[in-house]
């Protein structure tokens, strides 16, 4: 038995966000949606470029993503001296590898 997941793309998603909750709360709304903006156009597109190059396998895709929200939330707190004990951690308590993590933080120090 095979399983398929289905994945909506970033964009159909926001745009869907959108039409659900236009009216209500437009200030937490717009906040909401930019930070939803950031990360799944942004952060989630970068860390799947980089893993699908790596070739790591998909099951283990949730884990660099959370690695890659950690970062971007770090980065955006310029808190960059905390984000070499968060990969040796990582590295140590969920066996990620080094490798991958360190150009993660690359691509995500880019913007």
């Amino acid at each position: 038995m095979k399983i398929e997941m289905r994945k909506r793309k970033p964009i159909e998603k926001l745009e869907k966000m959108t039409r659900r909750y236009a009216s209500y709360y437009p200030k937490a709304r717009r906040r909401y949606l930019k930070g939803v903006a950031d990360y799944v156009l942004f952060v989630e597109e970068k860390v799947k470029r980089i893993l699908e190059e790596r070739g790591i396998s998909v099951i283990y895709h949730f884990a660099y993503y959370a690695f890659g929200r950690k970062v971007y939330k770090l980065l955006k707190e310029k808190k960059e001296w905390e984000i070499s004990f968060v990969i040796e951690d990582w590295v140590e308590k969920r066996g990620l590898l080094r490798e991958v993590l360190l150009e993660i933080k690359e691509a995500l120090r880019e913007n």
